[in-house]
């Protein structure tokens, strides 16, 4: 009986470290990904800005007809949503 009480407890501290473990690999991985966001996240953000500005007319209207067609499919599937529900 004592056997098994001390093999449940070397279990349990096994278990006990590993999940120490996995914390301190969870928090160091959110604190790179903290620190890759300040420092690349400004320049992302001023690159997508700087592509905006300088946007082609052909770009504008290509992205305008995107946005029609993503909007038309999207009333046609509510549309057809509306009938398979009987409404």
């Amino acid at each position: 009986m004592a056997c098994q009480r001390r093999n449940i407890e070397t279990l349990s501290q096994a278990n006990q470290l590993t999940v120490e473990a996995v914390q301190a690999v969870a928090r160091r991985q959110i604190e790179i990904a903290r620190q890759t966001l300040e420092t690349f996240g400004p320049a992302a953000r001023h690159e997508a800005a700087s592509r905006l500005r300088t946007a082609s007319p052909e770009h504008r209207i290509r992205k305008q007809m995107l946005e029609k067609s993503v909007t038309t499919s999207r009333d046609r599937a509510v549309a057809t949503k509306g009938r398979h529900r009987g409404g």
